[in-house]
């Protein structure tokens, strides 16, 4: 992250590793099932069609044994897309850095897409530090940010994942209420 001129750095953070409990949660077993619900339905009816088409009158135990095949594989693919999905989020939580500067408040982070964001303070207006149950319990929070582009109740950025969401808050609050005194 490379600064402009003028510009100091106030705040630098990264997610506690306790956030992949709470995406282990919300993110891959919600996911895998979505994936095996998908990967069950197909199989049903790729199956179905497969057996109408080529097989009108077969008997029960090649039935019985396609099916097996497709549970098997529906296992497979459940169990791959797991190992997957913990993989990459174990990865994605490595990318998030968090910045926050006399000027403007950044987030960087993303593995397959590399977001960068950037808000000058003059953009901003709200923020809420929020906490879900797992949160609560492993302490940590999430400072969301919003402008007045945000649409739909969405942050512009999100700082997941913090120990203390309350000093990177103080911080932008402080910078917000020196904007507003010297009318920029």
């Amino acid at each position: 992250m490379e600064l402009e001129k003028n510009e100091k750095l106030l705040f630098e953070g990264k997610p506690k590793r306790a956030v992949l409990v709470v995406w282990f949660f919300t993110k891959v077993i919600f996911t895998t099932i979505i994936c095996l619900f998908l990967v069950f339905w197909a199989t049903g009816f790729f199956t179905g069609i497969y057996l109408t088409v080529t097989h009108p009158l077969v008997d029960n135990s090649s039935i019985d044994t396609f099916f097996s095949v497709g549970r098997l594989g529906f296992v497979l693919v459940g169990v791959v897309y797991f190992i997957c999905a913990l993989i990459y989020i174990f990865y994605l939580v490595r990318t998030y850095h968090y910045y926050i500067t006399n000027q403007r408040i950044i987030f960087e982070g993303g593995i397959i897409i590399r977001k960068k964001r950037n808000i000058p303070f003059h953009k901003i207006t709200d923020l809420t530090v929020s906490q879900n149950i797992l949160e609560r319990m492993l302490n940590i929070s999430s400072l969301d940010l919003y402008t007045a582009s945000t649409r739909q109740k969405r942050a512009e950025v999100s700082f997941v994942g913090l120990e203390d969401a309350e000093i990177p808050q103080r911080l932008i609050n402080k910078e917000l209420k020196s904007l507003k005194s010297t009318g920029e």
